[in-house]
This record gives C-alpha cells, sequence and structure tokens, in this order.
C-alpha cells in the first residue's frame, strides 16, 4: 500500500463528520462475506475476487474450513486466506499478508476500527460485543496477520467442543513421543 494511499484515507475520515470514536462500527464479516453466511456462498464470493485461487477445502463433521490463496487485502498481496465455518456458517477469518509493511496496514485498521483493546509492539486487537479483530505483524519471517471472527459463533458449544477436542488430539500426539 503506497503511503500516499494511506495519508488520503487517514485525510478523509479524519475530516469526516460521520465517524467519530463512538460510530465506529463492528465488522459484519468480511469482504461481502457475512457472519453466518454459508460455506458454499462465501465460496463463490472469493472466487470471483481478482487473483484468488482456491487451495483446498476441509470438512469435518461440525466444523468446515476453506483455503485460498493469491489476491490482495488492504492493497496488500495475500499469501493464504482461512476462511472457518461451524454448522456452515461463517465465523472466523485469517488474512496472511506476504508484506512487512505492517505499520501502513495497522494504520487503516486504526482509521477503520478506532483505538484499540490491546495493543503491543507486533500485536492489536480491537473488541467489539459482536466481533474481534486482530492484527500481527511478524516481521521476521516477512508475514502480517490480520483476523476476523464473530464473537457469538466463535464462542458457540460447537466451537469450543472442536478446541477442546483438538487440544485432546495433541495430548494423545504428544504421550505418543
Amino acid at each position: 500500500m503506497r503511503k500516499s494511499t494511506v495519508v488520503a484515507i487517514a485525510a478523509a475520515l479524519a475530516f469526516s463528520p460521520a465517524l467519530t470514536a463512538g460510530s465506529l462500527e463492528a465488522p459484519r464479516g468480511i469482504l461481502g462475506i457475512e457472519w453466518g453466511e454459508s460455506l458454499e456462498s462465501a465460496r463463490a464470493k472469493m472466487l470471483k475476487r481478482p487473483g484468488v485461487v482456491a487451495d483446498t477445502a476441509i470438512v469435518e463433521a461440525s466444523h468446515q474450513r476453506l483455503l485460498f490463496q493469491m489476491g490482495y487485502f488492504l492493497e496488500e498481496q495475500v499469501d493464504t486466506w482461512n476462511l472457518e465455518f461451524v454448522n456452515n456458517k461463517f465465523f472466523w477469518a485469517k488474512i496472511i499478508l506476504d508484506t512487512e509493511n505492517f505499520s501502513e496496514i495497522q494504520s487503516v485498521l486504526l482509521m477503520r476500527y478506532g483505538t484499540p483493546a490491546i495493543s503491543s509492539n507486533d500485536m492489536a486487537e480491537w473488541q467489539f460485543p459482536e466481533a474481534t479483530v486482530r492484527f500481527v505483524a511478524n516481521s521476521p519471517v516477512g508475514h502480517t496477520s490480520v483476523v476476523f471472527w464473530n464473537t457469538k459463533l466463535f464462542n458457540s458449544k460447537s466451537v469450543q467442543e472442536e478446541k477442546k477436542s483438538k487440544i485432546r488430539m495433541l495430548d494423545k500426539l504428544r504421550d505418543l513421543d
């Protein structure tokens, strides 16, 4: 992303009377894919994005995942898109960017979502009642990630059971070592 683009966006947002800290809204999904949208609909929308290539679809009992490569997010090259679904409802996305321009990406997210609830040198997290956005800069490996999740679906019983199941499986694998 060019600095001039970031400066232009910042200026437009700074002088917009409709956008104040109190009026910043949580994302209702990403890239036109709404929280709770079906896997099939999300897949179709992702494949319409310029340069995006389907990678893998992983379908388990109640938890599904779509992986894509390429394309752009916030004008930066994407390495991997990871969209997750519980009971065929979109609830989580992780976008791994192939860039070290993390300060510019963080600036855009600050303009869009306001002051983060949690912040450190390489991480920021915006928390809303219905969604969370997390930005992580991994400059040593040249990747930056932005993660979005729907709080209600992320905290659902199905997702929590899936997490516990994966932890139990990892524990069993460790026991084999």
